[in-house]
């Protein structure tokens, strides 16, 4: 792989914003957001508040981000 291969990059976090605005959330998306700059493949997996009769993944994006939210 050479260093101009873009990367898959799936970012890990129990929250994100809009519903999440804090430090770790923030700067997962500033992170997510430099990588997506940079030509990388980029999603977003986080949680919810907000519970579910079932469990349910909602995809949405942030901008240019794509997030999977997983409500339980």
């Amino acid at each position: 792989m050479s260093s101009d291969t873009p990367l898959r990059i799936l970012f890990v976090t129990h929250g994100f914003p809009p519903e999440f605005e804090g430090g770790t959330e923030l700067y997962c998306m500033e992170l997510a957001n430099s990588m997506l700059g940079l030509g990388h493949d980029v999603r977003v997996l986080t949680g919810s508040a907000e519970g579910a009769d079932r469990p349910v993944v909602e995809r949405h994006a942030l901008g240019d981000i794509p997030i999977y939210q997983i409500r339980r």
